[in-house]
């Protein structure tokens, strides 16, 4: 690698011969001794395509002209050039440009061509002077953390359309107020939009995303959700904290592993999506203020809790033919006055609570068609006659 002297505040040089740093950690950076003090370079590149760490931390160096034509790698190139202020260079070859201005907390302005990045990781984290974005990026592949703490980022428009990891992508970008860019290659979204809390609705479809962990967490402001999830395994606190999400719409027919995934939703009235294949499901809408819920939860093994103290819940229609858990799933729900015929046979665990809350909600059958409800023996020995009678006297004949 090539270092020059130690406390250097400018630079001329002709570096044709240069084509790599070849420097691999940020001690090894070729102006790392002049970090502090180096303000102007005017050097000659015409032929660098590797420079990792070469100015990491020139905390001085305010602006840039010097064309970079066959950079391919920039890792952490420029990381913490904090006094840097606007970027106007073309990067037409840059693959991998991971770290390469985090940390450049006072740029303002950045143009130029991005249209072979694949590889951005954290590219410009921490750039919360940053307030705009309108390049393409049509080859990016990997944009973790690209954007992470961006707190001043207003406005967002470029082309992602071979993005399939946004993990941490815009995470933390608290002015983003809008979002309408097509994300259909996208598979992980692990806290892609999190503390994004002036995001206040989302249509985009997401039809390949599988991962979306926590990938709304914080975004207080959103206030609406309807997109194609129907692809999505892992929905781990994905609306955490969305305090002000009043209404989801979506397709959830992938959907297994959903803990904790609308915790904190305290808004959320308006909830249609079915969900075959989730097993657990304890918890899920606990203190929510829905008001119905119609959806297919063929497969939910363990509720427990599932609806307790949903006390604005007042219908409900569902078949939970694999139910085994239903500890305290209805517990609460004293609005309820509308089930639908369901077998809870194999919900050998329902407590009496959550059985009540059931028979106090079926319809009033009376003088029209009876209805059974199948509890199952197990479930019949814990019922008193009286609680029994609540149903028969409705028309209901309990099995």
């Amino acid at each position: 690698a090539t270092v020059f002297p130690s406390r250097l505040t400018s630079i001329v040089a002709n570096m044709e011969s240069l084509e790599t740093t070849n420097v691999t950690s940020s001690t090894g950076s070729s102006f790392y001794n002049s970090r502090n003090s180096l303000k102007e370079a005017d050097l000659y590149l015409p032929n660098l395509t590797s420079g990792n760490y070469m100015f990491y931390r020139c905390r001085s160096l305010t602006s840039w002209d010097i064309p970079l034509p066959k950079l391919t790698t920039g890792s952490s190139m420029f990381s913490y050039c904090s006094g840097l202020r606007s970027w106007n260079i073309k990067l037409p070859k840059l693959s991998n440009g991971n770290y390469m201005f985090s940390g450049c907390s006072s740029l303002t302005s950045f143009t130029s061509d991005l249209s072979s990045l694949t590889s951005g990781n954290y590219m410009f984290s921490y750039c919360s002077g940053l307030r705009s974005w309108d390049i393409p990026l049509p080859e990016l592949i990997s944009g973790k953390s690209m954007f992470y703490n961006c707190s001043g980022l207003r406005s967002f428009t470029s082309d992602l359309s071979s993005l399939t990891s946004g993990d941490g992508m815009f995470q933390s970008c608290n002015g983003l107020t809008s979002w309408d860019i097509p994300l259909d290659n996208l598979t992980k979204g692990y806290l892609m939009f999190s503390g994004c809390r002036s995001l206040t609705s989302w249509d985009i479809p997401l039809p390949k995303l599988t991962d979306g962990e926590q990938m709304f967490d914080g975004c207080s402001g959103l206030t609406s959700f309807t997109s194609d999830l129907s692809s999505l395994e892992n929905g781990y606190y994905m609306f955490n904290r969305c305090s002000g999400l009043t209404s989801f719409t979506s397709d959830l027919s992938s959907l297994i592993k959903e803990n904790g995934m609308f915790q904190g939703c305290s808004g959320l009235t308006e909830f249609n999506a079915n969900m075959p294949k989730i097993t657990d499901g304890r918890l899920m809408f606990s203190s929510k203020p829905l008001t119905n819920f119609t959806s297919d939860l063929s497969s939910l093994t363990d509720g427990s809790y599932m609806f307790s103290g949903c006390s604005s819940l007042t219908s409900f229609a569902s078949n939970l033919p694999s139910l085994t858990d239903g500890y305290s799933m209805f517990d609460g729900c004293s609005s309820l006055t509308n089930v639908t015929y369901f077998d809870l046979s194999d919900s050998s665990k329902l407590t009496v609570d959550s059985m009540v809350n059931i028979i106090n909600a079926l319809v009033d059958r009376s003088g029209t068609t009876s209805y059974k409800l199948t509890l199952g023996a197990t479930n019949l020995a814990k019922l008193s006659e009286e609680q029994k009678a609540i149903a028969t006297n409705k028309n209901w004949v309990l099995s």
